[in-house]
């Protein structure tokens, strides 16, 4: 009988090179492995569903029409509402999660880089067969902020937001590890026998 494939989140704070970690992986993997791994990306998947007519923008739209724009729904404004009362995350949080809780549900995913496994309004802990955290120096992560060339105020609120942490973490991995090139076969291995 046939292992049932494993599902595996991805998180870390703000800026530690969790994407960048997954793009590596994906390269090792198709060039040693000849394999290419099926991969979420979170921000990936709410810019889409923030487009016009996707399910997050007639959401945000029903709940406040000052939040989208003719083909997308507008993030300054979100990030404003946000700002104006911190606790507003939690109003965009029951809007917009329950559709990564049913494409979770209905698709299948190697690896899944999210930035909250469990928030006041979701617990995405139940799709996933394992926790890998990306972690960094603070001094790498305020590089790899201040190369994002996003603004201070975006920064700060997405480093509020994206905490990255969580209690169940099965795998932690440093992101300057993946820079030794026996690392990825070390991981994979790893992953196959104990995950």
């Amino acid at each position: 009988m046939k292992n049932k494939p494993k599902m595996y989140a991805v998180i870390g704070k703000y800026a530690v090179g969790k994407t960048t970690f997954l793009n590596l992986l994906q390269d090792y993997s198709k060039k040693v492995l000849k394999k290419e791994q099926k991969i979420l990306f979170s921000d990936e998947f709410f810019q889409k569903c923030y487009l016009k007519n996707e399910p997050c923008f007639l959401a945000l739209k029903n709940y406040n029409p000052s939040f989208v724009e003719t083909n997308q729904v507008n993030k300054e404004k979100l990030r404003e509402f946000i700002r104006s009362n911190i606790d507003n995350i939690n109003v965009i949080e029951k809007l917009v999660y329950p559709f990564l809780e049913q494409h979770l549900r209905n698709n299948k995913y190697d690896f899944v880089e999210i930035p909250n496994l469990f928030t006041k309004n979701a617990n995405f802990t139940i799709y996933f067969d394992g926790v890998i955290n990306i972690y960094s120096s603070e001094e790498q992560r305020v590089k790899n902020i201040l190369n994002k060339n996003v603004n201070n105020s975006i920064s700060s609120l997405n480093d509020f937001l994206n905490k990255g942490f969580f209690d169940r973490v099965d795998v932690n991995i440093c992101n300057s590890d993946w820079k030794n090139e026996d690392f990825f076969p070390k991981f994979f291995s790893k992953l196959n026998k104990s995950l």
